[in-house]
């Protein structure tokens, strides 16, 4: 059941990228990715991602290969995730959606600089994505962009006044700044009472969870 969830996730996310899988190569060469780890997991689970690997390795096409990252990102083994994820974009270059997932498995696995290049590369795609601009804010402060970080946060609240998500980023900014009081303020306003705020919904994320 989860698996068939898994494949109408995949073709909605095609569809809600607006990238056609037609003009993209439906096939490629085999390729070969590591074994993932079945620790931890119950038997149905280990025979989903099993199969999922399996297919990967046989199948080159970009929804069966990303198909594979997502059940390791929704597994929480980010590392290995970003093999596929990685080709899955570079075989439909335009969609969205494998690239947004690489960015979040490459945060995941602790690589911020790369993610941060990711995540640039995804905003051309939907600049006005603010899940996404949140994310870019987060891997730059991950980065060390300290400075970028700052200004990234706040153009963010200039627009959405309500982010709690870049009132977090901020105060770990001014945290790592030496800025103790408008760390303490920013830690207040990101610990206001959760929003559902249309503009914060992340129909990829949700999906993968």
């Amino acid at each position: 059941m989860r698996a068939f969830t898994l494949g109408l996730i995949l073709a909605g996310l095609v569809w809600i990228s607006g990238c056609s899988p037609h003009g993209a190569p439906a096939r490629d060469q085999p390729v070969s990715f590591p074994a993932p780890s079945y620790e931890n997991l119950p038997d149905d689970s280990r025979n989903e991602l099993r199969q999922a690997w399996e297919s990967a390795q046989k199948s080159g096409d970009a929804p069966t290969v990303a198909r594979f990252g997502l059940i390791l990102l929704s597994y929480g083994q980010p590392q290995p995730a970003i093999a596929p994820l990685q080709r899955a974009s570079e075989l439909e270059a335009e969609n969205f959606a494998w690239l947004y997932y690489l960015g979040v498995a490459q945060a995941e696995a602790g690589h911020p600089a790369e993610a941060l290049e990711t995540f640039k590369k995804s905003l051309a795609k939907k600049p006005s994505f603010v899940p996404l601009q949140l994310r870019i804010a987060d891997a730059l402060l991950a980065s060390g962009h300290l400075d970028d970080a700052e200004h990234a946060c706040l153009a963010i609240l200039l627009a959405h006044p309500d982010a709690a998500a870049a009132h977090r980023i901020l105060a770990g900014v001014y945290e790592r700044s030496g800025k103790g009081e408008q760390a303490a303020e920013e830690k207040k306003l990101a610990g206001g009472p959760a929003a559902n705020l249309p503009y914060l919904q992340d129909p990829w994320i949700e999906a993968l969870h």
